[in-house]
């Protein structure tokens, strides 16, 4: 009689364990459905999302890539107008040299000349000066002689004059 209490006992342990075993297995699987499905629109998010990103990287790789090709282009067109602006300021520079050194032989040589022309105006002056002051010496004695010889004159008149009124008398 124990043994067939226990053995009820244990069919309906049994039935009760299979029940919830059932209901566990049950849930497990509608649980395991939910899952798949949730890691399945994780994964179409994901890849969706990836396929965004490749297609930004592919536009920023593209970008770039134009970015780069500009910014070498004008690089290469700074250098070339800094090469020929540097070749243009090189050759003024030297013709700016042979201009200066032309004008440094025109100026000494013009200098050299307004020496020379000076030492000769000075000399002529210096003759000038001499020549007035020897003709000056000559007026002043002939101004000399002719006040001497007017003054003989003025007395001889006056001399003549007086015997002249002399007589009248």
């Amino acid at each position: 009689t124990e043994l067939s209490e226990q053995l009820g006992q244990l069919d309906s342990d049994v039935r009760e364990l299979n029940a919830t075993t059932k209901e566990a297995v049950m849930e497990l699987n509608n649980q395991q459905r939910r899952t798949e499905r949730e890691l399945q629109n994780t994964t179409t998010e994901l890849r969706e999302q990836l396929d965004k990103l490749d297609t930004a990287i592919t536009v920023l790789n593209a970008t770039t890539r134009e970015t780069v090709e500009e910014l070498s282009d004008q690089q290469q067109r700074t250098q070339d107008e800094l090469q020929t602006t540097t070749t243009e300021l090189s050759e003024q520079l030297g013709q700016l040299d042979s201009d200066v050194r032309e004008l440094n032989a025109t100026t000494k040589e013009a200098v050299m000349e307004l020496n020379n022309q000076q030492q000769r105006t000075e000399r002529e002056l210096q003759n000038t000066t001499t020549e007035l002051r020897e003709e000056l010496d000559k007026l002043d004695t002939a101004i000399t002689v002719l006040n001497a010889t007017t003054k003989e004159a003025v007395e001889e008149l006056s001399d003549q004059q007086q015997r002249t009124q002399d007589e009248l008398q």
